[in-house]
């Protein structure tokens, strides 16, 4: 049987990477693909009290990355490998790429999560990983009531984690591909598809 596919969205909050992810998996589904969409952190039940654990207050940075390895490791065995052993593709709302974006944006550096970003991995990388690429007030004009009160804070942190995954993307081009996040929902999932179906 043939391994499936791990196709990751990437984006600061208010992105469009949930509406997205639904969009690419009724596409692929109508073509008779089995999809597993899920989301990091959690995606799977005990991933959810991990994430649970991660949200319920400001971790020191260290703290928090190796939080979301713990996840993400877990996530992989439990779910995504043997979605992916069985032939099905999953479409996973962020993976390892948020975490270096998030991590060094707060502070760590990228080349020090790196190696505990691929144990996380357990060998699992993504196939195929989109950027969607939103500026930071477009964001936080989304997210609205979900903002925290310190917009200040909450804009500066955005832009640091924005220009993260930038830094990501000119990394790693060949995997990493960048769409333009202020498109609707339907022409990104188009967009996003049409580089998909080389795999179909």
């Amino acid at each position: 049987m043939q391994r499936g596919r791990l196709i990751t969205l990437e984006g600061i909050d208010g992105a469009g990477k949930t509406t997205i992810a639904a969009l690419l998996a009724e596409r692929l589904a109508a073509r008779g693909v089995e999809v597993v969409q899920t989301h990091e952190p959690g995606g799977f039940p005990e991933g959810e009290a991990l994430r649970a654990l991660i949200l319920e207050r400001d971790w020191p940075p260290e703290a928090e990355a190796l939080l979301f390895f713990a996840d993400r490791a877990a996530h992989v065995r439990t779910l995504i490998a043997p979605a992916l052993a069985r032939g099905a593709w999953v479409i996973c709302d962020r993976y390892t790429d948020s975490t270096l974006a998030y991590q060094s944006a707060r502070g760590l550096a990228m080349e020090r999560l790196q190696s505990a970003a691929e144990l996380a991995e357990c060998g699992v990388r993504p196939d195929a990983t989109f950027w969607l690429d939103l500026p930071v007030e477009a964001a936080l004009a989304r997210i609205g009531a979900r903002a925290p009160a310190s917009r200040f804070e909450r804009e500066a942190l955005l832009e640091r984690v924005r220009q993260a995954y930038a830094e990501l993307h000119r990394r790693a081009p060949e995997r990493i591909a960048r769409v333009d996040a202020t498109l609707s929902p339907d022409r990104i999932a188009d967009a996003i598809f049409e580089r998909l179906r080389r795999w179909l």
